[in-house]
């Protein structure tokens, strides 16, 4: 009779705090299974390694450059069936770019039969950058007006974050003036 080799899978993840923004620190929640139904494996190594940055080719083929210092997980047995959570704590750099990122989950393992098993695995976090926004001061001209005359309000709006913003809208509110809302659009990252 011949035993299939046990599968070990990712089932899911999470993030802690579910919005991942860079510079932080979170905490990386790795749902493992051992598939087989009958064979349990042991001695299991989790080899965590995130992309830091990838360089896209003129071709449009993307090669990733890894950061391994993610700590190597170990569980010292998954009996068949079983599930088990990895919990890595990691940091977004803060200079990263608003996109997933990839999470490659290698695995190498034992069963009672066959050492140096492996399987691999990939999960994908969403990294978000914050908005961030300035303004200069506003010149108002005239300065002084009377009832029911017009006056303008110029000033800058700075992208000062590393995101394009989109949509952006300037109101203005107060009880003594009215009108003023202007739609400027986006605004690139340093625009």
């Amino acid at each position: 009779a011949t035993i299939s080799q046990p599968r070990i899978i990712v089932t899911g993840f999470e993030t802690d705090p579910a919005q991942v923004y860079a510079g932080s620190i979170f905490t990386l929640t790795i749902h493992v299974k051992n598939t087989s139904q009958d064979t349990a494996v042991s001695n299991v190594l989790f080899d965590l390694e995130a992309v830091e940055g990838g360089t896209e080719t003129s071709s449009g083929q993307v090669t990733n450059s890894y950061a391994s210092f993610l700590p190597t997980s170990y569980v010292d047995r998954m009996p068949a069936g079983s599930s088990q959570d990895l919990k890595i704590e990691m940091q977004a750099k803060a200079d990263l770019s608003q996109k997933p990122y990839v999470v490659t989950v290698k695995m190498k393992y034992d069963t009672d039969l066959k050492a140096d098993l492996t399987d691999e695995a990939k999960v994908s976090v969403p990294v978000k950058q914050e908005a961030k926004y300035d303004t200069s001061t506003p010149e108002i001209n005239p300065a002084s007006i009377m009832v029911g005359e017009q006056s303008n309000v110029m000033f800058q709006i700075y992208n000062t974050g590393k995101t394009t913003l989109y949509n952006v809208q300037v109101k203005f509110e107060a009880d003594s003036v009215e009108g003023g809302d202007t739609f400027i659009g986006n605004l690139a990252p340093g625009a």
